[in-house]
Parts: C-alpha cells; sequence; structure tokens
C-alpha cells in the first residue's frame, strides 16, 4: 500500500463483502476492507444509527471518488478508508498516520518569513 505524492486518490469500485463490510478499490488499484458495523453500533448519534438498517446502509454511491451516504449524511476521510479504518480510536489514529505522515507537507510560520511549506519524507 502507497500513497503517491500528488495523485488524487478516488474510489472506483465498492463490493459488499458481508453485513456492514464493505471492499473498496482505489483508482490505483489498492482495495481495502472496511467495517462500518462497529463504527455504527458505537455510534451516539440517531442520524449515524439509522445505517444499521441494512436497506439504508446498501444505498451508499461513489460520488467524486468518494463513498457518501445519501446527502453527505454519511461519509468518512479517503485516508481512513484507504487504510481501511474508521472511527477515532488511537490505536486507528496510529495505522493512519503511519501512512499519511512519511508524506505529508505541512504549512510552518517561521521568524524570518510568514509562510514555509515543508515537506516532510521519512523512510520507514
Amino acid at each position: 500500500m502507497s500513497l503517491v505524492t500528488g495523485h488524487a486518490v478516488a474510489i472506483v469500485k465498492v463490493e459488499e463483502l458481508s453485513p456492514f463490510v464493505l471492499q473498496l478499490r482505489f483508482n490505483d488499484g489498492h482495495t481495502s476492507s472496511v467495517d462500518f458495523g462497529t463504527f455504527l453500533r458505537q455510534s451516539q448519534n440517531p442520524q449515524t444509527r439509522q445505517f444499521l438498517n441494512r436497506a439504508l446502509f446498501r444505498s451508499y454511491t461513489i460520488r467524486d471518488g468518494n463513498l457518501v451516504w445519501g446527502d453527505y449524511d454519511m461519509c468518512f476521510a479517503i485516508g481512513d478508508l484507504y487504510v481501511g479504518l474508521i472511527g477515532t480510536h488511537t490505536a486507528d489514529a496510529k495505522r493512519i498516520l503511519a501512512v499519511a505522515e512519511p508524506r505529508a507537507t505541512y504549512n510552518v510560520k517561521t521568524r524570518n518569513s510568514k509562510k514555509k511549506n515543508t515537506e516532510v519524507l521519512r523512510d520507514r
């Protein structure tokens, strides 16, 4: 799995593997299996929990390379879907950063300039 700098990642195909588990294919050939069930069951938001209804969950579409339910009633960050993790769990966030951090670009303010773009490239 690798993200290419300057290349927009987009979902091109979705297949349901089991209830609330979708396999996503991206435009770079990468695939991720994402389990939405735990996220939906743990949510306290009734507008999110409504997607525990399987028919409503299956109403997703691919819009501009993103996985979307309704009129953006539910959607997720493409980076989270790419690594196959959704939610706000610390372990999940660390795995997401392990993919994103090596190629991240940051806007850093310095004393001598208003803003400096710094690209961080790390070998792991």
